[in-house]
């Protein structure tokens, strides 16, 4: 993720440096910058979507997000390829982020759970090793104990070592790959465009809280902000993203509008984020 965040800084600073030069950036060689950083964004997306299995804020949203603007503005685009990356996207956009590291303070959880010191050594070289979905977790488990015993307590080794607001457990709402699907224009390139707007629409009506926000979820929840910024910041994405759907259905218009007043009646946040 940090590679591909230095990219992206990269192509901004040699932007910002043309323009800031005496002779300013030409639309032809703004398009020859950006023609140069889509292989290297493709790359990056495409192996943590290969690798990984999800999705997240940053990879995989970003790689959609910037080939269908590419696209858009008639930069050279495999289309065929990148329908199937808006597929998989949203596909797997919703409930396959679970991140879960096993650590020191999880394996003597079990230990107090009922887990026998033999299995817990056989566990022991899971320490510290992140896995980003839980078959993936699981899958490394069941290398290491007998199948009926991974059946029998992978309930209680998930909720031990899933990361904090991530996985089993934590608070219900949408991530923001929600507001970067809508933003990125993934549903709209998608064989049945309707129907995967809807289900965006869907799962966006269903977790809106009762006091109109959007709980942020996964990674997010263990930052170091307050929680009630990173709901207001998470609402404020989300109600940007709505502004590109227009006209909206009536269910989300009322979301959208129960949304816009929950914000503005928010205090002011303690991060720079808003």
């Amino acid at each position: 993720m940090w590679r591909h965040f230095c990219g992206s800084v990269l192509v901004l600073a040699s932007i910002n440096t043309a323009i800031r030069a005496a002779e300013p950036l030409s639309v032809d060689e703004a398009r020859q910058v950006i023609t140069r950083s889509l292989p290297f964004i493709e790359s990056e997306g495409v192996a943590w979507k290969d690798k990984r299995k999800c999705v997240t804020c940053h990879q995989v949203s970003n790689l959609v997000w910037t080939f269908n603007e590419g696209r858009r503005h008639g930069f050279e685009v495999n289309a065929e390829q990148l329908k199937g990356w808006n597929e998989w996207s949203l596909n797997n956009a919703f409930g396959n982020n679970q991140f879960y590291r096993l650590t020191k303070a999880a394996l003597e959880k079990l230990a107090t759970d009922g887990l026998s010191p033999e299995v817990i050594d056989k566990l022991r070289p899971l320490v510290d090793q992140e896995f980003i979905t839980e078959a993936d977790y699981l899958g490394a488990i069941g290398e290491r104990i007998a199948p009926e015993l991974t059946r029998e307590h992978s309930n209680i080794i998930l909720q031990a070592s899933a990361k904090p607001g991530v996985g089993p457990g934590a608070d219900p709402g949408p991530s923001a790959v929600y507001s970067v699907m809508l933003r990125s224009g993934a549903p709209a390139q998608t064989a049945d465009p309707a129907r995967s707007l809807a289900v965006v629409f869907e799962g966006l009506r269903a977790t809106q809280q009762d006091d109109g926000l959007w709980r942020s979820s996964n990674q997010f929840l263990a930052m170091h902000r307050p929680k009630v910024e990173s709901n207001v910041v998470n609402s404020m994405w989300i109600v940007w993203a709505l502004a590109q759907h227009e006209p909206l259905p009536p269910s989300m218009q009322q979301a959208r509008e129960r949304a816009l007043a929950a914000i503005a009646k928010a205090e002011r946040g303690a991060t720079t984020e808003s």
